[in-house]
Parts: structure tokens; C-alpha cells; sequence
């Protein structure tokens, strides 16, 4: 199947890259293998996009989605398996079909290491973006799980918001005013919502952990530039001509919803 723009990741990068592709008179096939709306549909609350105070991120998910449907974008409920630069596009392969296009705009997220049990309070007490849920734990006692930048930016933010940050980690370094833990955690304590982090065999009372323990993004065209599994670009446009990308895979990005919809905008308007 030939269209002008394949969007891959249906997060609020490629939902919004894909409505505004869709408006400028291209055909649009936005890839999703997994949930559309990505991560922002299972988020409980959402409180720093304009407009929404204390909507649900299926919620909004929903709109978007219904947005991109009614300027014609189709839905391929597929995960893309390689993508090859081919003639003047691409050729994208999912399952055993190929599809082509003049351009492709990943938007395919990150893939997150994860801890044990970590799961069972994701949105419960556990959280990976200190900017987006920071302000719900506003002076009370939280740790913050990593080693390198993210894992120290983490703990620089909460330090001025919440009673006391614990910065669990291996090699990080230390952070002046947080209460600095060697080792890795065991297990996430609570029933229902989190109250402590066990490191060392000693639970260490807290009402919300921070994880930021690295992430990378996925390679599926050949001789993408990557920096720390992320993906390098420059306003959007990487290294490969007609291959944009928006999102959380970006070096560098914010990791919010509304800078997520800010390049997916941008990244359609490069498909011209």
C-alpha cells in the first residue's frame, strides 16, 4: 500500500503528528501495535495540559484518536518490524505486508528498564516523570531510583517541592540536600498505593519512587543516529533524509505531553 506519511507510535506525538499531516492533504497510516494513546492513556489524572485539570489520559487519548479519524487517517493495528530507505521513501515492513512512503515520523516511545513489582504501583505511588507528577507529592517523603542525568535532574526537581527526596542509586552522584542511598532496590512495600522502597533489607518509608533508570529507543532503520539509545535530532529531522521523529525517542526531549504534541506538529509540517 503507497501513502504520503506513515507515522509510527500513536502517543500524543504521532496522534497529533498524524492530524496535522492528515489536514495538509496527505494520506496518513499511523502504526500502533500496542494501545493508541501510549502511555498518556493509562495515566489516572492529568493536570499540566492545557485544558485539563483532572481529565484521564484515556480520555483524552480518546479525542485525539477521534480527531485524526475524521480528517481520514487509518489506523494499522501493527507493529512495524523494519523500515528501508527505498526509492524516493520508504518501505516499511509489518508482518508480511510492506507498505511505502514518502516519509516516515517515528514517534515510537522509549522502552523503560524496569525493577520488580514496580508495575503493581505504577500510578499507585510509582512514577517516571518527576515534572509531570512532582507536584502530586508536594511535602511529602519520596525517593528517586537511577544513576546518571535523569536520575540527578529527578532529584534537583523534587528537592524543591517535597519534604524529603531519597536518591537510591549505584554510581550516581551525590545531590546536596537529599538523603543519598547506595544500593538497588528489592521491593516496592505498600497495599494498594505505595509506602516505602526496600534497599538493603530495610524498608525506607515513602509515599512516591521516582524511576529513572535509563531508556533507549528502537533502531529499526539502518545507520539512525542514536546518543544513549535515544534517537539524535535536530528540530525533528535526524540524520536520515525524509525520516522525522518526535516524541520521548528524542535526545534531549521533555518527556511531556504537550512538547510531545509541539514536534509532532513540527514533524508533519517537514513532510511537504
Amino acid at each position: 500500500m503507497d501513502c504520503d506519511v506513515i507515522i509510527i507510535g500513536g502517543g500524543p506525538a504521532g496522534l497529533t503528528a498524524s492530524i496535522y499531516a492528515a489536514r495538509a492533504g496527505k494520506k496518513v497510516l499511523l502504526f500502533e501495535g500496542n494501545r493508541v494513546g501510549g502511555t498518556m492513556a493509562k495515566l489516572k489524572k492529568i493536570a499540566n495540559y492545557p485544558g485539563s485539570i483532572s481529565e484521564n489520559g484515556e480520555e483524552l487519548s480518546a479525542r485525539m484518536f477521534s480527531q485524526a479519524l475524521s480528517f481520514g487517517v487509518t489506523l494499522v493495528s501493527e507493529f512495524v518490524l523494519k523500515i528501508v530507505r527505498s526509492g524516493d521513501g520508504f518501505t516499511v515492513t509489518s508482518g508480511e505486508k510492506t507498505y511505502h512512503a514518502k516519509y516516515v515520523v517515528y514517534c515510537g516511545g522509549i522502552a523503560r528498564k524496569s525493577l520488580p513489582a514496580e508495575k503493581q504501583f505504577s500510578g499507585s505511588g510509582v512514577s517516571y516523570c518527576a515534572v509531570c507528577d512532582g507536584a502530586f507529592f508536594k511535602g511529602k517523603d519520596v525517593a528517586v531510583i537511577g544513576d546518571g542525568e535523569a536520575a540527578v535532574f529527578d532529584v534537583k526537581y523534587l528537592l524543591g517541592l517535597c519534604k524529603t527526596v531519597y536518591f537510591i542509586h549505584s554510581y550516581g552522584e551525590k545531590v546536596d540536600g537529599a538523603v543519598d542511598v547506595s544500593g538497588s532496590v528489592e521491593a516496592f512495600v505498600g497495599e494498594g498505593t505505595l509506602s516505602g522502597v526496600k534497599v538493603g533489607g530495610e524498608v525506607i518509608p515513602v509515599e512516591g519512587a521516582f524511576v529513572a533508570m535509563g531508556a533507549s529507543a528502537d533502531s529499526l532503520i539502518k545507520g539512525l543516529a542514536l546518543s544513549d539509545g535515544l534517537i539524535v535530532a535536530d528540530g525533528c529531522k535526524t540524520n536520515i533524509d525524509g525520516f522525522f521523529v518526535a516524541g520521548d525517542c528524542i535526545k534531549g526531549s521533555m518527556r511531556q505531553i504537550v512538547s510531545a504534541c509541539y514536534e509532532g506538529a513540527l514533524a508533519a509540517s517537514l513532510c511537504k
